[in-house]
């Protein structure tokens, strides 16, 4: 799951830096907003593959206990990598030059 995450965020860092989105207005939109569709469209699938498996997991167990701790043990990973992966991709996009930036 999260080797999906890395590339959408590396994408995403450089795209927006590469349309003149600061890089650090970058990363604070990915840390405030993480609503993968609203940054690329294709992250909301990465944000339901932990949605998905929790389901799967609750409809197996429904009296299981601790299904916050579940959930966010499966959600967390994804989150720190897309973060992880929107700050280098902002850090790769801020050393491309001007031309390189418009193509």
């Amino acid at each position: 799951m999260l080797f999906g995450v890395v590339p959408f965020g590396l994408t995403t860092g450089v795209a927006m830096v590469a349309s003149g989105t600061a890089p650090h207005a970058t990363v604070a939109m990915s840390l405030l907003v993480f609503a993968g569709a609203s940054m690329l469209a294709a992250t909301q699938l990465l944000a339901d593959n932990s949605y998905a498996l929790c389901i799967a997991r609750f409809t197996e167990h429904p009296r299981m206990s601790g299904k916050l701790w579940y959930y966010l043990g499966a959600a967390a990973p994804v989150w720190l990598a897309w973060q992880l992966a929107v700050l280098a991709g902002a850090l790769a996009g801020s050393g491309l030059t001007t031309e390189r930036r418009r193509t």
